[in-house]
């Protein structure tokens, strides 16, 4: 399981099948299988951003919680092969 508050203000829970997202009064929620490539580039200040086009959803992760984005990337990327998508 992996969960992370982003200081921006969303909570992100992967539990290995489904990744949610609470970002004050909305929500996201989709299975693994419904998720598209995630896309991993550099944030501002040494962070990093993660990207799920097929969500329309921008995770911006500080220099702090980069490498909670990197091990989320990784779950979500390894989540897919196994799912077989």
């Amino acid at each position: 399981m992996i969960e992370v508050r982003l200081n921006g203000g969303p909570v992100v829970a992967f539990d290995g099948r489904v990744l949610e997202v609470f970002d004050g009064g909305t929500s996201t929620r989709a299975h693994v299988s419904l998720l598209g490539t995630a896309e991993v580039s550099d944030g501002p200040g040494g962070g990093l951003v993660l990207a799920l086009p097929s969500l329309d959803l921008r995770l911006v992760f500080d220099r702090a919680e980069a490498r909670s984005g990197e091990r989320l990337a990784a779950a979500l990327a390894d989540a897919r092969a196994a799912d077989g998508r």
